[in-house]
């Protein structure tokens, strides 16, 4: 639960520096080299909230257990993406031109970082939309702010990224600010953090005898990891010969 909070709050910091990033450079608009200065400022939120929604997503499947090296190295790419954009002059790779008239004129290790935050983005909505549907269901205003959540930053920043006529720079972290509000709702208001059912199936997937939750009209529910050793996958396996 502390993994959670550690993390939601690097979440809402780097948001910040986005929203700030974007807010400061519209100051120094009418300078273009002091614009792109600043505006290179954004990435320090931009790169890394994606990597942070996939590790919030992560965190709800119990073999995350904080940074380790496996998952530091979702962090290099992030990483790299800033070293780049604030040495682009020396290689024009990130983009390779800005003007106010046509805006940024996009470089290849853009599109790495667009693919790469797009993948982390959708794994960790999905993780996060799985764990609330595998709580409370499909219907339950836990899964539905945590999707609507979801799409809203997705959609935003596609038509961003696409050009659409009406989405500017500052319309996907504002989308971001709109998708913590609505996790903060779910997290604290219908108790996404609690993690005791996940520490319950925990114990009972590590006690040697089978256990079987069924319902009124006598169907299985769940079960933990013994009975499904000696009951399900001997069933399936005898189906299939």
């Amino acid at each position: 639960k502390a993994t959670l909070h550690y993390i939601f709050i690097a979440f809402i910091i780097e948001l910040l520096i986005w929203n700030g990033a974007v807010l400061v450079g519209h100051v120094f608009y009418e300078d273009s080299s002091l614009f792109v200065f600043v505006d290179n400022f954004t990435y320090v939120g931009a790169a890394f909230v994606p990597v942070t929604l996939l590790f919030l997503g992560l965190a709800y499947q119990k073999d995350f257990k904080g940074l380790s090296i496996r998952y530091a190295l979702l962090l290099v790419i992030p990483v790299l993406t800033l070293i780049a954009i604030f040495t682009n002059d020396a290689h024009n790779l990130f983009y390779t031109s800005y003007s106010h008239e046509t805006g940024y004129i996009v470089g290849p290790l853009f599109y790495i970082y667009a693919v790469y935050s797009y993948v982390c983005m959708i794994i960790g909505m999905i993780l996060l939309c799985y764990a609330a549907v595998k709580a409370s269901g499909v219907l339950s205003a836990q899964a539905i702010l945590n999707f609507v959540g979801s799409i809203i930053p997705a959609i935003t920043n596609l038509f961003y990224t696409l050009h659409v006529p009406g989405f500017y720079v500052y319309t996907t972290p504002i989308a971001f600010s709109i998708t913590v509000l609505l996790l903060l709702i779910s997290f604290f208001r219908y108790d996404l953090l609690k993690v005791v059912p996940i520490a319950t199936q925990t114990v009972m997937n590590r006690i040697s005898d089978c256990f079987v939750v069924v319902n009124r009209d006598m169907k299985m529910i769940t079960y933990n990891e013994p009975f499904a050793r000696r009951f399900v996958n001997t069933s399936e396996a005898k189906q299939k010969n």
